[in-house]
């Protein structure tokens, strides 16, 4: 179940990136991160009331907190890569990023992987950094500026996504999902907090059910992790949740006419292969 799990939170994280990026083009990245987070938050809070008596801590919901502020990073510096340049380069760098770091945490950490396991691992790294990848005639036109923001914006987002893996990990499983609501009332708070402050705390009244429907899958895909984490090893579970650009890449093809390419098919290829032998280790 740990594998199908991940590979759910993988496509819900892809739609909900297309989803908030395409939004953030038309408008401001705090208003798109403060309204989808809100929609997320009455998501989390319904499942955690249902999901029955909880045996959450006060540690727990530090942890969560501390998710929230990474999470709350990685998705400003992802919606304003997303905004300003490639969707199809700084979703798959954000991805990469974002698994190497608890990838090494999980393995310092004690998790277990078994040689099957650790094939697909590796082969699944450097499958994202493919689906990133870009070296067709059609990138020497494009705008340098551009580039340089999807890249640098990509990579900042994926370090803090990384600490949001790591943080939202470590609160025991009997917290139920008290400690995603903790993640998102932190983000929210400090989000809101910043955006009134610049006065950017409004939607375009025509895009709140697309900037909606990108908070929802978000928390969707947070909730799918966490359940992925209760029955698999932190490494594997996140390697497979961060081949979500796939899903964002197929999704900025058929919308956005955004060209894939031989070397990024054949990223998206590898990564199904490693999924496969995760799931075989």
């Amino acid at each position: 179940m740990a594998i199908l799990f991940s590979a759910l939170s993988a496509l819900l994280y892809g739609t909900a990136d297309f989803s908030g990026g395409f939004a953030s083009r038309r408008n401001a990245i705090p208003a798109v991160l403060i309204w989808s987070q809100l929609a997320g938050l009455v998501m989390v809070v319904l499942f955690a009331i249902s999901d029955g008596p909880s045996g959450v801590t006060l540690r727990d919901l530090l942890w969560g907190a501390a998710a929230g502020l990474g999470g709350m990073g990685g998705l400003a510096f992802l919606y304003r890569g997303l905004s300003r340049g490639y969707v199809s380069i700084v979703s798959p760098l954000a991805a990469v990023t974002g698994a190497a770091v608890p990838v090494f945490f999980g393995l310092l950490s004690g998790d277990v992987i078994g040689p099957v396991a650790g094939a697909g691992i590796a082969i699944s790294l450097p499958a994202i950094v493919l689906m990133s990848w870009n070296r067709t005639g059609a990138v020497t036109h494009r705008d340098p500026r551009r580039l340089r923001a999807s890249w640098l914006d990509g990579g900042i987002s994926g370090v803090m996504f990384g600490l949001f893996f790591i943080a939202i990990s470590l609160p025991a499983a009997e917290s139920g999902m008290w400690p995603l609501a903790a993640a998102r009332i932190t983000s929210i708070f400090v989000m809101w907090t910043g955006a009134t402050l610049f006065r950017r705390d409004r939607c375009i009244a025509g895009d709140h059910l697309l900037v909606a429907a990108a908070g929802v899958l978000d928390m969707g895909a947070n909730i799918a992790f966490v359940l992925a984490l209760r029955q698999g090893a932190l490494a594997i579970v996140t390697v497979i949740t961060s081949a979500y650009p796939a899903q964002t890449v197929l999704l900025s093809r058929v919308l956005l006419r955004e060209r894939i390419g031989v070397i990024r098919a054949s990223g998206i290829a590898m990564a199904l292969v490693g999924i496969a032998l995760m799931s075989l280790g």
